[in-house]
């Protein structure tokens, strides 16, 4: 089974430019991993691959990591995680 490394670059306040090499998924988030596991879900990825996630300065370790379905039903509201409601989007 396959792991993806989601790579972020800090952009400004709280938000973060990320791509998962190898594959077409990219973005701008505050909550990088779990959006980067929604697009890897849609995209057919394996649900109990893990994604994890890591900073472009710092390459060689990750800081957290879930698998592909945990993260894809996953938002972050006030620094707490809870289940993904699509309406309700942090630009």
């Amino acid at each position: 089974m396959t792991d993806y490394r989601v790579v972020i670059t800090p952009t400004g306040k709280s938000l973060f430019d990320y791509h998962v090499p190898g594959t077409p998924v990219q973005g701008r988030s505050g909550q990088p991993l779990l959006d980067a596991c929604r697009q890897l879900k849609q995209m057919g990825a394996p649900l109990r691959a893990k994604a994890a996630l890591y900073h472009s300065d710092v390459p060689g370790s990750w800081t957290v990591r879930c698998t592909i379905e945990k993260g894809a039903k996953l938002d972050v509201d006030d620094g707490r995680f809870v289940p993904h409601r699509p309406e309700k989007r942090n630009a």
